[in-house]
């Protein structure tokens, strides 16, 4: 099914006017071919209420995300839009006020979710003049030009993986959507949006990490092979491809100091909301009126966010009464995660708060063992850990094993850092820490914690295998075999 042409010319859009939820459904409708009167009558509404809902009209009742859901079943079945389709026009509609309702920053993170399939990224900035940004996935990354304007950029991407995470990169403050689906280029001209391919310019850049060679190269040949072919499907030439996995080339454990690349001082403050003993604690970061513009945003009543965030945990839900707390006094109520589970319903990526979910002062581990720390299985996003030695400028080495991927940091005592927990399956993560240390962790973006994304590296070459094997068929949508543990 093709979707209609636009019926008016390119050049009648005023790319002065700002882009909002009602533009967007227009511009969608408009490229079906269908008109707003033929909209309503298959919605079963007035041909007013679409007509306020594209227009923005003060004072009226805005669309909601479920009006928008019905819009798209009616579209769909009329075969004027593809499924994939469907799940652009939906994230669109979310994320188009995103740049009204969260601060501007200069980097952002997001873990695709599975199943793998057809997936984008918006980039937008406020500035009069071009701003650069570079997007980063793995041992790829790319800069990319941000026309100014209200359109902004679309980088889309036939497929995806849930791990590593996209990472985009400012240059100076901007904002940045992700969202699954396909967006049609008629849509995206409508818009005023430019659009880029990003298996057009995927790993044309030198490499961060040593080429597999050798004996590295040989122990990965046949699933590299298997990558080659992958690369050739997708239609990305292969000489641009081998340079950079070097990354799969396993870390190997010292049993004295840590080595160069593994080792990483910080000397950073202690955050803001700790407690006596200098533990992070759970906490709001964002005041009750900006979360309650995000849930406007994103197109959710009271009543539909409070459902939304009860789904996650059926066994502890969250009430209409509890958010309205929170939007209008800032106060959390004591149900499990309820900021985590809001976060995901609100897409803020651990903005919203963030949550202490373990304490091994509460749990203390047996003498010899590692800790290991389980988040919520439906949480994908950051995750922070704290470790505590007994003097405040102490330090020590942190080792970190999660399922088949290792790393080591060198920290000072009360330093925050912070990765992704990638997937809802993901396994918990296993913290070696010198006796007398104890560890904090949870969700949630801490703003002073520092990145340690990069720098993760297989535990063995029978996990880098698994690794390139796993994604492999999730890109083919086959069901993978289970990661054998290092």
């Amino acid at each position: 099914m093709q979707l209609a042409r636009r019926r008016r010319d390119a050049a009648d859009v005023d790319e002065s006017e700002p882009l909002s939820p009602g533009r967007v459904l227009r511009v969608w409708r408009e490229c079906t071919g269908l008109s707003a009167a033929e909209l309503a009558r298959g919605m079963h509404m007035q041909r007013t209420a679409i007509s306020n809902w594209e227009r923005n009209r003060r004072g009226r009742k805005a669309a909601s995300l479920d009006n928008i859901k019905l819009m798209a079943a009616v579209l769909r079945e009329r075969e004027l839009l593809r499924a994939e389709h469907v799940a652009a026009l939906e994230g669109m509609w979310r994320t188009v006020s995103t740049v009204e309702v969260l601060p501007g920053r200069p980097v952002w993170f997001h873990n695709f979710p599975e199943p793998p399939g057809p997936v984008w990224v918006w980039l937008r900035s406020k500035t009069a003049e071009e701003q650069r940004a570079v997007l980063q996935i793995g041992p790829f990354d790319r800069e990319f030009t941000v026309p100014p304007g209200h359109g902004g950029l679309l980088v889309c991407s036939p497929t995806s993986v849930a791990n590593p995470p996209l990472k985009v990169m400012f240059h100076r403050h901007g904002w940045a959507d992700f969202s699954t689906g396909e967006i049609p280029p008629q849509v995206a001209k409508g818009l005023g949006i430019a659009v880029v391919d990003v298996v057009s310019v995927i790993g044309q850049h030198a490499p961060r990490t040593p080429p597999l060679e050798g004996a590295d190269a040989y122990e990965l040949k046949p699933d590299m092979t298997a990558m080659r072919s992958l690369a050739h499907a997708f239609k990305i030439r292969w000489s641009l491809l081998e340079p950079h996995f070097g990354d799969l080339r396993p870390s190997h454990r010292s049993a004295h100091a840590l080595d160069g690349e593994s080792v990483v001082t910080l000397s950073r403050a202690t955050p803001a909301g700790t407690d006596g003993r200098g533990a992070l604690t759970s906490q709001l970061l964002m005041t009750g009126e900006q979360i309650r513009a995000v849930r406007d945003a994103r197109g959710l009543s009271r009543s539909a966010a409070a459902q939304a965030a009860t789904h996650y945990e059926p066994a502890h839900p969250v009430s209409e009464k509890a958010l309205e707390k929170l939007e209008t006094a800032g106060r959390v109520p004591s149900a499990a995660h309820f900021l985590a589970r809001l976060d995901m319903v609100y897409q803020t990526d651990g903005r919203l708060g963030i949550e202490r979910t373990f304490d091994s002062v509460a749990r203390p581990r047996t003498a010899g063992k590692p800790y290991s720390l389980s988040f919520p299985s439906y949480w994908q996003g950051h995750v922070w850990l704290q470790p505590h030695g007994g003097a405040p400028h102490e330090t020590c080495d942190i080792e970190l094993r999660w399922g088949p991927w290792q790393r080591r940091v060198r920290l000072r005592s009360q330093a925050v850092i912070t990765t992704r927990k990638a997937t809802t399956d993901a396994p918990p993560v296993i913290v070696y820490l010198p006796p007398g240390w104890h560890l904090t962790a949870g969700i949630g973006a801490v703003p002073t914690a520092l990145d340690i994304n990069a720098g993760w590296r297989p535990a063995s070459f029978a996990a880098a295998r698994q690794l390139i094997r796993n994604n492999i068929n999730a890109i083919l949508q086959r069901p993978s075999p289970p990661t054998r543990r290092p």
